[in-house]
């Protein structure tokens, strides 16, 4: 099952960055722009553990994290993206 959501408002700019190696094995962080929506995708009821994804309407990806369950993921989209749990629509899988 997926849930999706647009985001109201980047509360946490800079957050998610991408890392690269550069010169002298230095890493160097640059941040990845900011999500229009984003959507949670879990395992099953053995291993509930979810993957929170982010992307622009143009489908540049903007970051992902890992979450041990869906309240924690969508936590962390109320505190990242003030999405509340009223927004959420769920994606049956095909």
């Amino acid at each position: 099952m997926k849930y999706l959501a647009r985001v109201k408002q980047v509360l946490m700019p800079g957050t998610h960055a991408w890392a690269r190696r550069v010169s002298n094995g230095k890493v160097q962080y640059d941040g990845m722009p900011n999500p229009d929506y984003v959507f949670i995708e879990c395992g099953s009821e053995q291993n509930p553990s979810c993957q929170m994804h982010r992307y622009k309407d143009d489908g540049t990806f903007c970051g992902d994290t890992w979450h041990e369950d869906i309240a924690q993921a969508k936590q962390r989209a109320k505190d990242e993206y003030g999405i509340a749990d009223g927004d959420w629509s769920i994606q049956k899988d095909a």
